[in-house]
């Protein structure tokens, strides 16, 4: 089966009517073709052609005819002025009142028997758009002449004057001049009880603000607005005192109340045992917010201070507490004691500590104190801190301090108080010897003996005698002398000099070196031992040739010289000439050579350079970057003198010159150089066609993707529109196109089209409509919607969220073209008072309108109950109902304890928005920072300076002579230690506590300087030449001993009182000359006996570092000075 189309039947264009022109159409069936005759024809025939369904034209071709010029062509609404119609008459068009002419007014018959020109026509005047008053519509069907339309004013606004407009033949609309609209004015709000208000103007959507009177507040929306009914609108607020509810509880008082309600005022008494802290702080007065004002009174309990001091004594407090029916027991300082039995005081309601007077008296020692070995003691009493003064038996000596004390346990002091036995100093050491020994005390024995290589020089032994003292002066050893170091050729010898173990050190001159060993040692029979050294001359090695160098020497024996040269082309790097060292070495590396190099070539602009080397004969070739041409040579040479054969080349840009003209237009550039661009730009009334620009290439000519050229601006044919012809004469750029409407039909939009610079037409066509009703709009706070404005048409009409409509909400357009009722209006929905909330305000009201929003928070110190927000907001629904959670408000409490601080104790009135803890600190501590914190509105404890309690600082302890003390804690329970400088003892207790008053106890200290025995022995042959007037020696005191004639000291010739009471050392000893030892020993590899040995002493020998002792090494000086050989 085959598909069948249908397709519309289509007549061809009329042939055969000579001087006409036809109108453009689809040519389809139905359709229908205006036909036209040239100028000077008369058409003689229908006017339009109907196309028939068999695809011929229904009518009968027309003709046209070539006339006399005849009538000229009639236009609607105009008259022609001239009834002559020959060949070169003209007649003239005019429009009448209320139209305007476009076209040629003025035509001539011409020779051709035809009018010369096109008719003019004649279109009404257009007012355009009336014009707008404040708070008002003006809606017009037709703006052209003799149309009429009516002004309206806005909801809220009534009309003044004629409200008729009509459109006159100057183009304008005429109205009443006094015509305008007047808003709605409701007047001066109602005045309130307890209340005022604040309004600048009371005309319509103006707000009247109300505030409540001090002490009220404010139930129901604070703002009246003025209604477009001239009434103002919404629930009136009213104002109710404020009631502060019960006053606070306060710690420790109790209230009384004349009422609660504002100004009301609650006076507080505290408790027996507490008083007020402050006393402007003793009554609250309910304030204007609802809440009791004034400083929350507060009552702290009564504290006596600190306890009364006693001498001697000390007490502890009740858990550190000084306050109400808090006690304080009582001691006393160590070495005192009470005979009281009731150690007790309280502290009573009025502040005063109750008790009986407290006092403590010294403990006291035995009698007679005992020291091993002392005797005769003085003292002038017992008690704490008295001192005893005590001496030493015959043959014992005192050690310590000359005084004991009476302690503070009843007890007398025996540290450092001793009697000594006397002994005597620790033998001295001899020098290059040995000693040997088994104690220091009386009858004891030292013998001495030297070193092999030394002989002794005095007594070989000494023995520890009663007085303290050696009797006899310590021997010496004296070293053996080997004499003059044997002579080696072209060589020097150093030496100290020649006893026993010194050495001969050997050094060859320069240019010889050393064989054998470089060194003798002097051996203890007084000869040089080792083997004798010997110097011969050094040499060099032959010097290191390097590639491309010569070298040239006579010798390689020391100061000889070597000489270096290079091949041709090459450059020497290093030293010349090279001198053989007295070591064997040369003086420097030898040189080396190398060949020239002419280093990089240098970079030019605009170009690269590339090179094989740099060395000699290497090239360098350069390159210009496109667009650049080079000017002077482009390969260089690396000569042999190290440099290049000529300066580089330049690259220089390429120029293209002027760039060629373009027809009817223009071109611009600012440079003519590589890539330089130049642009064109077309005369007016002509377009560009192509890039429009070229560019200056790398070959030094102009280059373009496409070539441009100027061509002449048109336009295409002006559109046909229904209901409506058009007329033109031609395309171009500024020509016109003129429309005009059928009868039946308005013309809407512009009635000329204008041919733009761009080729198209300045807007777009007019369209003619079929005349209808007015057209309508959308109405204040609502809308319409409708399908047209042609008889029969229907409009309806709805109002927007939160208005309701009043009127008929369907129109019917009417055959007189007009609507079956006038429009309707949308009026407001509107919600009642927002409810009233306990302890809470308003902090954003936006009205009674739908949607608008109240929005509550709680007053300060108050919380939304099961709730995290700070803000609850209700809103008023499309009903006219509020719609959301209601709040409710409960006082704000801190849940947490308040802040445990350290050595402090705290009361507190409550938990609850504004209570307070009071913090006091421990007895010895003082606060620092705020001493209240408050319960604030977020449910914390909170201050802005916390506090916290610092113990009470003694300050510096007191300083007492000849001590210090140790301890860098000064505050209250700390405790310093003094001690006494070295060489001193220390009468009574060594520890002192601060206090809880911030003083220092106990504050008596004693240091007593320490003395050495006074008994010294002279040493035999010796005497003192420095003693004490008084007898009696200080630590530091200094004695001074001499010798008698032939005699020598031996030892120390002074003795000084050390910081222990003890004499830093032995007394010396005065020998016989000749009775010293030798300061040698005749041994090998042993160290010198010590100096000042007489014959019959004895030493120990000393072997030196690396040599160990072997069998008995004691040696005794003998009678001929020497020391024995172990």
């Amino acid at each position: 089966v085959t598909d069948t189309t249908c397709t519309i039947v289509r007549c061809l264009e009329p042939s055969g009517i000579e001087n006409a022109v036809f109108a453009k159409s689809l040519l389809t069936f139905g359709s229908t073709l205006k036909v036209s005759c040239f100028n000077s024809y008369d058409l003689i025939g229908d006017s339009e052609l109907t196309c028939g369904a068999d695809g011929n034209w229904e009518e009968t071709l027309p003709k046209c005819v070539l006339l006399a010029c005849g009538s000229p062509t009639s236009v609607p609404n105009a008259v022609i002025e001239g009834d002559s119609f020959k060949q070169g008459d003209s007649i003239t068009y005019k429009c009448r009142s209320g139209y305007e002419l476009v076209g040629n007014s003025l035509l001539t018959c011409g020779d051709a028997n035809a009018w010369l020109g096109s008719p003019p026509i004649c279109l009404e005047v257009d007012c355009g758009p009336p014009p707008v008053l404040p708070s008002s519509t003006v809606t017009a069907d037709k703006t052209t002449f003799k149309s009429i339309t009516e002004l309206k004013c806005n909801s809220g606004y009534f009309l003044q004057g004629n409200a008729t407009f009509i459109c006159g033949a100057d183009r304008s609309w005429k109205y009443d001049p006094d015509l305008f609209c007047a808003p709605v004015d409701c007047g001066q709000p109602p005045t309130l009880i307890n209340s005022f208000f604040s309004v600048n103007i009371t005309t319509l959507g103006n707000v009247a603000v109300y505030s409540c009177n001090k002490g009220h507040f404010m139930v129901g929306p604070s703002s009246l607005f003025c209604d477009e009914d001239g009434t103002w609108v919404y629930e009136y607020p009213t104002c109710s005192p404020v009631d502060c509810l019960e006053p606070p509880v306060v710690a420790h008082a109790s209230h009384i109340s004349s009422g609660t309600v504002y100004l009301s005022v609650a006076d507080y008494e505290c408790v027996e045992g507490y008083t007020h802290r402050y006393t402007n702080r003793t009554s609250l007065r309910c304030g204007d917010m609802g809440t009791w004002m004034g400083d929350l009174p507060v009552c702290e309990i009564i504290d006596c201070g600190l306890p009364p001091d006693f001498q001697h004594a000390f007490y502890l407090l009740d858990n550190n507490r000084t306050d109400f029916l808090s006690y304080a027991i009582y001691n006393c300082q160590p070495g005192y004691t009470t005979k009281e039995t009731n150690t007790y005081f309280t502290c009573n309601a009025v502040g005063v500590w109750e008790g009986i007077t407290f006092r403590c008296e010294p403990v006291k020692c035995s009698e007679t104190p005992f020291i091993l070995n002392a005797e005769k003691y003085q003292m002038n009493e017992t008690t704490f801190g008295a001192l005893a003064e005590f001496s030493c038996l015959k043959g014992f000596v005192k050690s310590g301090s000359e005084y004991i004390a009476c302690t503070e346990t009843g007890e007398w002091s025996s540290n450092n108080h001793a009697c000594l036995p006397i002994e005597c100093q620790e033998p001295q050491e001899l020098e290059y010897g040995a000693l040997e020994y088994n104690a220091t005390t009386y009858t004891s024995t030292v013998v001495y003996s030297c070193l092999p290589g030394y002989t002794i020089i005095g007594d070989k032994s000494s023995e520890c005698l009663d007085s303290g003292k050696w009797s006899t002066n310590v021997p010496t050893c004296s070293a053996v002398n080997c004499l003059t170091p044997p002579v080696v050729h072209h060589s020097k010898v150093s030496f100290t000099n020649t006893t026993y173990q010194q050495l001969a050190v050997y050094s060859c001159n320069p240019g010889y070196k050393l064989t054998n060993s470089d060194r003798l040692i002097c051996g203890e029979n007084a000869s040089w031992l080792g083997e004798i050294p010997f110097c011969t001359a050094v040499t060099c090695k032959e010097p290191e040739q390097h590639q491309h160098i010569q070298v040239v020497f006579s010798s390689l024996t020391y100061q000889s010289i070597a000489s270096f040269s290079c091949e041709p082309g090459h450059r020497l790097v290093g030293e010349s000439l090279i001198t053989c060292t007295e070591n064997g070495t040369w003086s420097t590396e030898p040189p080396k050579c190398f060949v020239l190099d002419c280093s990089n070539p240098i970079s030019i602009k605009n170009g690269e350079v590339s090179v094989s080397g740099t060395t000699f004969g290497s090239s360098a070739t350069y390159t210009c970057d496109k667009g650049f041409l080079m000017e002077g040579l482009a390969v260089l040479l690396c000569n042999a003198n190290g440099s290049w054969s000529s300066s580089p080349p330049t690259c220089n840009i390429i120029n293209c010159r002027e760039p060629p003209k373009i027809v009817n237009g223009v071109g611009s550039f600012n440079i003519t150089t590589y890539l330089a661009v130049a642009t064109y730009q077309c005369n007016k009334g002509y377009q560009l066609k192509g890039t429009g620009k070229v560019t200056c290439g790398e070959s030094g000519k102009w280059d373009a993707e496409e070539k441009s050229t100027c061509q002449q601006i048109t336009c295409p044919e002006p559109p046909l529109v229904a209901n409506g012809l058009r007329s033109y004469l031609e395309l171009k750029q500024g020509s016109s196109a003129y429309y005009t409407c059928n009868d039946g039909y308005t013309l809407s939009g512009s009635f000329v089209l204008h041919c733009g610079s761009d080729g198209a037409w300045d807007r777009s066509p007019p369209i003619c409509r079929e005349r209808a009703c007015p057209p309508l709009s959308d109405i204040p706070n609502g809308f319409v919607n409708f399908n047209g404005s042609r008889v029969g048409s229907v409009a309806n009409f709805s109002c927007s969220t939160g208005f309701f409509i009043e009127g008929e909400s369907n129109l019917i357009c009417l055959r007189n073209q007009s609507w079956s009722s006038k429009v309707p209006v949308c009026k407001r929905v509107s919600c009642a008072a927002p409810p009233v909330i306990a302890n809470s305000i308003i902090i954003r009201d936006t009205g009674r309108n739908v949607s608008s929003k109240v929005t509550y928070s709680c007053v300060k110190g108050y919380q939304m109950v099961n709730d995290n927000d700070n803000e609850i907001t209700i809103t008023c629904g499309f009903d006219g109902d509020w719609f959301g959670k209601i709040p409710s408000c409960e006082i704000v409490v801190c849940y947490d304890l308040p802040p445990l601080i350290i050595h402090t104790k705290h009361i507190t009135n409550g938990d609850t928005y504004k209570s307070e803890v009071k913090y006091t600190c421990d007895p010895g501590y003082t606060l620092s920072g705020n001493s209240i914190i408050i319960c604030d509105h977020l449910g914390k404890w909170s201050t802005d300076n916390p506090p916290y309690c610092v113990p009470i600082s003694c300050g510096v302890p007191p300083t007492y002579d000849k001590s210090s003390y140790e301890g860098t804690d000064l505050t209250y329970g700390q405790s310093v230690n003094y001690t006494c400088l070295p060489g001193h003892d220390l009468l009574g207790v060594s520890m002192s506590i601060c206090q809880v008053d911030g003083k220092w106890s106990p504050t008596s200290f004693q240091c007593e300087v320490r003395r050495c025995n006074p008994v010294i022995e002279v040493p035999q042959n010796g005497q003192i030449v420095s003693t004490s007037e008084d007898g009696t020696y200080i630590v530091g005191s200094v004695i001074e001993f001499v010798c008698q004639e032939e005699f020598t000291l031996v030892g120390s010739s002074s003795l000084r009182c050390s910081e222990s009471g003890e004499w830093d050392s032995s007394p010396p000893q005065c020998l016989y000359i000749i009775d010293l030892c030798s300061e040698t020993l005749q041994m090998d590899h042993v160290l010198p006996p010590p100096p000042g040995k007489v014959t019959g002493n004895k030493i120990i020998v000393q072997c030196e570092e690396g040599y160990l002792s072997s069998g008995n090494m004691s040696s005794v000086c003998r009678s001929d000075s020497s020391w024995s050989v172990p």
